[in-house]
């Protein structure tokens, strides 16, 4: 009779591949992304999990799959010159042992509609939408443009002034009136 046994061998931390992304959600990982004990300053993270002895050498402690900030990755944060055009929750994603919200990113530009205003943009338009900004919830969901003369817009933009104002329904502000204004430079 021959007995066999076999090793179970783990690889590091770092040589993990990265996270299936949950359904919808684009596979966008870059090459560079890595598993990490903190997140260093103008990076994401895609994914964190609770590990014994790994980012605490006697314990447990979270660690983070790190990558650099792209247009339509899901992340678990909203990084310096992006926005977001949809949020999820989801279990054990962002955060290792319970729900927390993960984003869509997106890189600000004419006429996409976001879920906050970015610096340097107005928007034109503005509606109340369910489980796009704010998961499980109604949030306002955001036209972006670009400042331009002759634009109508929601807000007037630094660097710009308006010469028209008009009293709008349902534009921007969802249910209710609101001013729109023609810019000018």
């Amino acid at each position: 009779m021959a007995l066999c046994l076999g090793l179970l061998v783990s690889a590091p931390a770092s040589a993990e591949p990265a996270p299936r992304p949950s359904s919808g959600a684009p596979a966008t990982a870059a090459a560079s992304a890595y598993w990490a004990c903190s997140v260093p300053a103008g990076m994401t993270f895609t994914k964190a999990e609770r590990r014994l002895n790994v980012c605490n050498p006697s314990g447990w402690a979270i660690s983070y799959y790190v990558t650099t900030p792209a247009d339509n990755l899901w992340a678990c944060t909203l990084p310096s010159g992006f926005t977001h055009d949809l949020a999820e929750r989801r279990l054990n994603v962002c955060n290792a042992t319970g729900w927390d919200i993960s984003y869509r990113l997106r890189v600000p530009s004419d006429n996409l509609w976001a879920c906050g205003l970015p610096s340097g943009f107005t928007y034109d338009r503005a509606e109340r939408r369910l489980n796009v900004c704010r998961a499980n919830d109604y949030d306002l969901s955001y036209r972006l443009r670009t400042p331009a003369n002759n634009l109508w817009a929601c807000t007037v933009p630094s660097g710009f002034t308006y010469d028209l104002t008009e009293r709008r329904l349902n534009v921007c502000a969802p249910n209710d009136w609101s001013n729109s204004y023609r810019l000018r430079r």
